[in-house]
Parts: structure tokens; C-alpha cells; sequence
């Protein structure tokens, strides 16, 4: 049964045998995504999730209408922080024409802090204020847009930083991508990110949060 309310929701795997080096999106949309030097890796709940090298690994979903939302959207996953260079894309939507679309970032060498930026159609940006996210344990991550950028770290809410205004500019000509940007990548294991069409709410993020924290004993 295809997932509703959802863009992109890649299956996920609590099997005994190693899933499928790719994600497959239960979505309506077929938004399925390639690995590059990602490898699966199973934690002791019995989940499986995506190992990330540091030096090499990514993972793409190709551009389509549906991850393009303009008016509202939400991206979520969990992520276990190995190591980072000074700065990092975890996933974005990204296009240096402009620019356009969003990027969620962790940020800044010395405290280790989270960022969600959006851009406009005159290329500014607006983004939340940072939130401190430690190493080697497992945390949940959303980052919401809604006319204005919001993002939470284990349920927690991060307020604006620097307010949007004006009109959300998706990245139409980039693809879903994580893992990398620049050159520079992710290190530690995430789990395939989902997505979806509208706005969660700080009730159905805390919710989610909940209800995930038994596979990752937080």
C-alpha cells in the first residue's frame, strides 16, 4: 500500500538479511534513490540504517515535481553523529543559481550546532536558530517549512534566526540529496529520510519522536 501524505517515505528494513543497496520510496510518487559508497548498517533493535563514511558516501533521490513544494514541506530522520569537518550537509535541496531550495546543515567546528536554511526568490535566505547536536548518540531531526523555517532536535523546537519573507524557491533542476555537498561529507549513520507535503506540527513531531525512540534507546 502506497504511504499518503508523504513525498518521499523510502521503506524501511528490520530483517535478518541485508536490504537492497538503494532506497525504494513507498510514496505514491516512486521518488526511489541511488547510494554512492553507502553501506547498511543494523543497530541492535533489529533497524537497519545507513552507514556514511565521512569520505565518499552519498545518497541521491532524482529531482521530481513532488519535492518541490513551495508552500509547505517537512523533512525528517534520525541521525548517529560519528565525526564532522568544519562544516556539512546532512540533506538539501539545493541549486547555486539563485540561490534556491533548502539545506539542513550541522554547522560551525566548535559547538557542533544544527541549521536549517530556506531561499527566496530573490535569494536571500532564512534560517533557524542553532541547536546543539552531540556526537555518537542517536538523535531525531525535522526541519519544517511553512512561510517560515522551523526545526527540531529530539523534539525539541528551534525558533527563526533570521526570518524569512517572501516567496519559498524550490531547487527545481537539483536533486534530493544527502551525504555531501561541496565536497564535503557526512560521517556516522542516518536513517532514509522521509518528507513530506505539508507542515508537521510540534504535537506530531513529538509524537514521532516518541514513538521512534524504542528502536534507537534514547
Amino acid at each position: 500500500m502506497k504511504s499518503s501524505g508523504y513525498v518521499l517515505k523510502p521503506r524501511t528494513y528490520r530483517t535478518s538479511v541485508m536490504p537492497p543497496l538503494a532506497l525504494e520510496d513507498t510514496s505514491r510518487f516512486g521518488n526511489n534513490g541511488t547510494f554512492t559508497n553507502v553501506t547498511w548498517y543494523q543497530i541492535p533493535s533489529g533497524l537497519w540504517t545507513m552507514s556514511l563514511n565521512g569520505a565518499t558516501s552519498l545518497f541521491e533521490v532524482p529531482n521530481h515535481a513532488s519535492l518541490n513544494p513551495v508552500a509547505a514541506f517537512s523533512v525528517e530522520m534520525w541521525y548517529y553523529p560519528t565525526s564532522r569537518i568544519a562544516w556539512v550537509s546532512i540533506l538539501n535541496k539545493y541549486h547555486g543559481a539563485g540561490p534556491t531550495g533548502w539545506v539542513l546543515s550541522w554547522n560551525d567546528a566548535a559547538d557542533n550546532r544544527l541549521y536549517f536554511t530556506c531561499y527566496n526568490t530573490l535569494g536571500a535566505a532564512g534560517w533557524t536558530i542553532p541547536l546543539v547536536c552531540a556526537f555518537h548518540t542517536w538523535h531525531h531531526i525535522v526541519a519544517v517549512f511553512n512561510g517560515q523555517v522551523e526545526m527540531y532536535l529530539d523534539s525539541v523546537a528551534a525558533g527563526e534566526f533570521s526570518a524569512f519573507a517572501g516567496t519559498f524557491a524550490p531547487a527545481v533542476l537539483a536533486p534530493f540529496h544527502g551525504g555531501e555537498q561541496f565536497g564535503n561529507y557526512l560521517a556516522g549513520y542516518i536513517t532514509p529520510p522521509n518528507m513530506y507535503q505539508h507542515a508537521l506540527s510540534a504535537s506530531e513531531v513529538y509524537s514521532h519522536f516518541q514513538s521512534g525512540r524504542r528502536w534507537f534507546n534514547v
